[in-house]
């Protein structure tokens, strides 16, 4: 029996020796693809360099016709480079208040530049239930981060009411609808609570096409699982979340939204998403227990039947915190 085994293990080395290790790469490579081609392994992708992604920013202001005569900002600069090195995780609901206060955050976590206009008005919207230490820290680092790229924005934070599996993708729309009433925001971010940027180069604002934001994350060893992922955090504008017909609904549990959203921005909007340079888009993952896996996670939607124009829900209340407006809904 050993001389077999020695026999089929020299005649295996052998045939990796005549094919070649490379080869050997490309075929696992072309078995995963057909085993899930969603899931096909990132392995080249064209990233936006860190001295193009100026040039690929929209301003909310874009249309000469719109432009405010008030004296508008400088450009925020990807060249900051200055980075958490270490999450303070202590941060308290009074140490978040009184950072807002500094940093002249009002009521409703609405931040703008004291000084001059911003290019850029982005309504950051955070789908939430029971985290609210993750809550507090993304809060404290997220407006600090806006306020330094000079960006005018306004944090929601949607929260499921019921007890049924959490349904990530509805509470987004819910968030776009709801902060469309209060204001006609350009930009949206639909962002994760347990993800923290850890780069101010990291600007955080629309750009011509979608941008997949959370590109290399610590808990993943910073590298990119797979290329249609645009699951964390995603800035859009209004009018492509439009044409999209916005996020299904009928994603609850973990996770299967993030890749319908990829087909419906690739296939229904024929937009290219794009992602910045990994040397700024870098993230930190705050822990939490992973929510029940949704049983419906692989199966595609008809945008026209399911979206934004078929979204039911109930407003239960509307409360301005110091760092964010928080809406609970029933949905």
């Amino acid at each position: 029996m050993r001389r077999c085994c020695s026999c089929l293990h020299a005649l295996v080395v052998s045939r990796v020796k005549d094919i070649g290790i490379p080869w050997i790469f490309f075929l696992v490579l072309i078995i995963l693809s057909l085993i899930n081609p969603l899931r096909f392994p990132c392995i080249f992708y064209d990233y936006i360099l860190e001295e193009d992604i100026p040039f690929q920013l929209e301003s909310a202001y874009y249309d000469a016709r719109k432009s405010p005569s008030s004296k508008m900002c400088q450009a925020p600069s990807t060249k900051i480079h200055k980075s958490i090195q270490d999450l303070n995780h202590s941060i308290t609901e009074a140490d978040l208040e009184e950072d807002m206060k500094r940093l002249f955050v009002s009521p409703g976590g609405i931040g703008k530049p004291q000084h001059c206009k911003s290019h850029f008005d982005v309504a950051i919207i955070v789908p939430y239930r029971n985290r609210s230490e993750q809550l507090t820290l993304f809060s404290y680092y997220i407006h600090r981060l806006l306020v330094t790229q000079e960006i005018e924005h306004h944090l929601f934070v949607v929260e499921q009411a019921n007890e049924q599996p959490f349904n990530r993708a509805k509470l987004l729309n819910v968030g776009f609808q709801e902060a469309s009433k209060l204001k006609d925001f350009h930009c949206f971010i639909f962002h994760d609570v347990d993800l923290i940027p850890l780069n101010e180069g990291n600007i955080y604002a629309c750009t011509r096409r979608p941008r997949h934001m959370s590109v290399c994350i610590d808990s993943m060893r910073y590298t990119l699982p797979y290329c249609r992922i645009v699951g964390g955090a995603v800035a859009i504008t209004k009018r492509q979340f439009l044409k999209i017909n916005g996020f299904s609904n009928i994603y609850q549990g973990w996770g299967g939204e993030d890749d319908d959203f990829y087909r419906r921005l690739t296939e229904i909007g024929k937009f290219d998403v794009i992602r910045y340079d990994p040397v700024v888009s870098q993230y930190a993952m705050l822990y939490h227990p992973r929510e029940e896996k949704g049983e419906n996670r692989f199966q595609f939607t008809k945008p026209k039947d399911d979206g934004l124009k078929t979204l039911e829900y109930d407003v239960l209340d509307i409360s301005l915190n110091p760092a964010y407006t928080k809406i609970k809904v029933q949905i």
